[in-house]
Parts: C-alpha cells; sequence; structure tokens
C-alpha cells in the first residue's frame, strides 16, 4: 500500500568511493544499449565524467572516467538521433557548456567546449528552435571574467552533435536564478522554461514563453516560498 513502511524501505546494493569528487549531479541513461541502465556522474572538484556500467541487479562495475571543464550539471540524449545517447555538461566554474558524444558502447569522445556568456547554474535539453533538433538551454550567473548574465541561453542543436552561438535572453523580473525547467505551458508547440530564484529576499518564479526561435518573452512571474524553489532545484 502507498506510504506503508514496507514500500518506504531500499536495499543498498553497492556503494562507489569517488575518489575526492564532489557530485552535484548525475545523469541516467543505456549508454552501452544493452537494455540496463548506467549512470554518468560530473564531478565540480576533479574536473572529470565518471562512467558506471549498470549490472541489471542494481549494482554497477566502473566504467571509463573523462576530463572536463569543471561540471556541476548533466543532460543526456541523442543529439545526432541515432539512438546513441550523449552527454551535455554545465560548468559552473568557467564559461562553457561541454558535449560528450557517446559510441554506443559506453565510452565517449572527449569533451568539446561550447563558449557562453557566463557560467551555468542549471542545463537542460529541448528543441526550441522548432527545427526537430535537440538544442541546449542553459540558466546562468556569473562569469569567470567578472561578467554578470542573470539570463537564458539555447544554444542550437545542428543536429550533427554540435551546436551554434547561443541566443540570450535577460532574466525579467529582477530575479536571480536557482533553477529552470522546461514544458509547453500555453499549448502553442513551442517550449516554454520556468526560473524559480530570488529577488532580494523575496523567492519567485518566472516564465518566459518560447518564441520558437531559442529566444524567450516574458509571461510574469508567481511568487514562491524558498521551501517550494528548493523542491525545484532537488527534483531537477
Amino acid at each position: 500500500m502507498l506510504g506503508s513502511a514496507a514500500s518506504a524501505q531500499f536495499e543498498t546494493r553497492a556503494t562507489f568511493s569517488l575518489a575526492g569528487a564532489e557530485p552535484y549531479s548525475l545523469v541516467v541513461g543505456d549508454f552501452n544499449r544493452d537494455g540496463i541502465l548506467d549512470v554518468a556522474i560530473p564531478s565540480a572538484s576533479s574536473a572529470e565524467v565518471q562512467i558506471l556500467l549498470g549490472n541489471g541487479d542494481g549494482t554497477f562495475r566502473r566504467g571509463a572516467t573523462y576530463s572536463v571543464g569543471s561540471a556541476f550539471h548533466a543532460a543526456t540524449a541523442s543529439l545526432r538521433n541515432n539512438g546513441i545517447l550523449d552527454i551535455v555538461l554545465g560548468a559552473a566554474n568557467n564559461d562553457y557548456v561541454y558535449v560528450m558524444l557517446g559510441n554506443g558502447d559506453g565510452t565517449f569522445e572527449p569533451a568539446v567546449g561550447y563558449l557562453t556568456t557566463a557560467a551555468s547554474k542549471m542545463i537542460g535539453l529541448g528543441d526550441f528552435t522548432g527545427d526537430g533538433r535537440i538544442d541546449i538551454f542553459n540558466l546562468e550567473g556569473s562569469s569567470d571574467l567578472g561578467v554578470i548574465c542573470n539570463c537564458v541561453e539555447v544554444l542550437p542543436g545542428n543536429g550533427d552533435g554540435t551546436f551554434g552561438p547561443p541566443v540570450t535572453t535577460p532574466m525579467p523580473y529582477g530575479i536571480t536564478g536557482f533553477a529552470i525547467a522546461d514544458g509547453d505551458f500555453n499549448d502553442d508547440g513551442k517550449l516554454d522554461v520556468a526560473v524559480g530564484g530570488e529577488f532580494f529576499s523575496a523567492s519567485q518564479v518566472d516564465i518566459l514563453l518560447g518564441n520558437g526561435d531559442g529566444s524567450f518573452s516574458p509571461e510574469g512571474l508567481q511568487p514562491a516560498t524558498s521551501l517550494q524553489i528548493r523542491r525545484s532545484w532537488t527534483w531537477r
């Protein structure tokens, strides 16, 4: 029964030491196409991405480790529409997003960096330009060069795992964004984003409606408690 003591119990199958890494997020996908879920873990401190390959019984074995600029957040999709999962990483300590193209066997090509205006707070993937190709969307804050860009940037996908220059939309209503999620909120066939953050001591969620070209128009804001903002961050 939902909510019973039995349904809330979990079994620890295995524990992996990450050798001093600081994992702020992880992403799950079938990277070697064996029908079993695997895990990719970016690390902010070690500037690496570690791959754990699933055994199908809740345990994992170590895969390869890849050097990449300091990565906080990750997302995965088949950027080339070939059924092979790739990984996109957002870096909080430099002004790049990184793309690791998958080989389909649990290994990846070396990371390729794409310059952004400022450091990443959170990233995601979706078709924001309406061309059927996956784009990167990136919530940004301060640059490592001192540039402040409280903004959402979309890097248009070319369909081959490469991306074009970012399209920048400044955050409206004076918000400093912390978390971002996408969806078609007004049912017009164009992806929109919701950004949770703060305006001085007040917490709010801003809605930005997609224009279909990678840019957004402000729709309004919704007051929110700090607890709701933290939940948005956790669930993302």
